[in-house]
C-alpha cells in the first residue's frame, strides 16, 4: 500500500474490518448485520432529528463542563455520549474481557539469583 493516499488506506482498512466474521454476531460480518432488513432499524427523518437533538444537547452539556476542550477531547466526548445513548436503547452491548487479576504480592517469594 506504499504510495497510497492516507484516506484510501483508511477506507480499505475499514472495509476489511467490516467484512470479518465475528463470533459475537453469530458468525456474520458487521456489513451483513447492517444490511439485513430483519435486523436493521429504520428511523424516519423526524425521529433522527429528535435523536440528534437529544444527543447534541447531552454532548453540549458535557463539553461545557470539560476543563480542557481540544479537538481530540471533544471527539472523544461525542463518541462517549453516542455510545452511552446506544447502550441505553439496548442497540449495542459493551463487554469487557474479565481477565483474572494477577497478584502483585511477592511476600514469601525468595529469589536466589
Amino acid at each position: 500500500m506504499a504510495g497510497m493516499p492516507m484516506t484510501l488506506e483508511l477506507e480499505l482498512g475499514t472495509h476489511k474490518l467490516n467484512h470479518r466474521r465475528l463470533r459475537v454476531l453469530g458468525g456474520q460480518t458487521p456489513c451483513q448485520c447492517f444490511h439485513d432488513p430483519q435486523r436493521r432499524v429504520r428511523l424516519h427523518a423526524a425521529q433522527r432529528k429528535k435523536i440528534f437533538s437529544e444527543l447534541f444537547g447531552q454532548y453540549w452539556q458535557f463539553a461545557q463542563c470539560m476543563p480542557e476542550r481540544t479537538p481530540h477531547t471533544l471527539t472523544a466526548a461525542w463518541r462517549w455520549v453516542v455510545q452511552d445513548w446506544l447502550r441505553c436503547q439496548n442497540w449495542i452491548k459493551i463487554r469487557t474481557n474479565n481477565q483474572k487479576t494477577v497478584s502483585t504480592n511477592s511476600n514469601g517469594f525468595l529469589s536466589h539469583n
